[in-house]
């Protein structure tokens, strides 16, 4: 009887990261970056990221507030939510990258200090090469180094931090929304899966993930139906019912009002 090794993916939506830029930067003092996404409504710019302070303090302003990072502090980011990097009397070395990202949910601007993994400069150091080469297989093996990069602080980060109430229960409804996107999808539904009331479980939601349950709702299936006029031919009323949204005159106007373009439109760009 001969023996395997095997293993087996149960999900419907697998987890995907595509770069943007990286880079390992030395700002000097007084240093202002303020080109950056407050003011971008671009779908193109609703990337997201992090930055890892080597030495030195630098200070980031968000839509939310102003942060200062000093040495080993980590951040995750989103470019759109980012008006300002700058220096003022310290200079700042840190690693930077942007990526869009699928299917992953990450815990944005929460500073924590990180111990630098044992390869994370070789890491960055070898996507940026590979970013360099403009090539598509280049670039596929930075997508791939750059998941598994994250894979690994996630994991670290998962080690050192403790866990707020319910972090578990709103992940896994997170995940269970990503995973089911294509059915009917109710607040008070998801609430029972955690055991809270609905109104307890949409403010934890909120505080955890930066939206209400609706809205991640909304946005996820806005996501997928861009994946699905881009990959497939079903139309605009077929990827409509597909979603569930109530008709496809509503699917249409909250397309547009995402992605500035409707449907169609956005079909023959992409």
């Amino acid at each position: 009887m001969s023996k395997k090794i095997y293993g087996i993916n149960h999900t419907k939506n697998s987890v995907s990261l595509n770069f943007v830029s990286a880079y390992i930067t030395d700002a000097e003092k007084n240093y202002r970056n303020p080109s950056y996404g407050g003011k971008n409504e671009d779908h193109d710019s609703e990337f997201v990221g992090f930055i890892h302070t080597v030495s030195g303090e630098g200070i980031i302003e968000t839509d939310s507030g102003r942060y200062v990072l000093h040495a080993g502090d980590f951040v995750f980011l989103q470019y759109n939510k980012l008006q300002l990097m700058a220096t003022e009397d310290s200079e700042w070395h840190f690693y930077c990258l942007w990526f869009h990202l699928n299917n992953m949910v990450l815990d944005y601007e929460h500073i924590i200090n990180l111990p630098f993994l044992p390869n994370e400069r070789g890491y960055i150091e070898k996507i940026i090469n590979l970013l360099n080469d403009h090539d598509y297989f280049c670039l596929c093996q930075a997508n791939g180094l750059g998941l598994q990069l994250l894979g690994e602080l996630l994991s670290a980060i998962g080690t050192i931090t403790n866990k707020t109430q319910y972090y578990k229960e709103i992940r896994e409804i997170v995940f269970y929304i990503n995973q089911n996107i294509s059915e009917e999808l109710s607040v008070e539904e998801l609430a029972k899966r955690c055991n809270m009331c609905t109104k307890h479980f949409r403010n934890i939601f909120l505080q955890q993930i930066g939206l209400t349950p609706k809205r991640y709702i909304l946005k996820v299936k806005l996501e997928k139906a861009a994946f699905l006029l881009t990959f497939t031919p079903l139309s605009v009323t077929e990827i409509s019912n597909e979603l569930n949204f109530f008709s496809p005159a509503y699917f249409i106007r909250r397309f547009k009002l995402h992605y500035n373009m409707t449907p169609l439109k956005y079909r023959q760009i992409h």
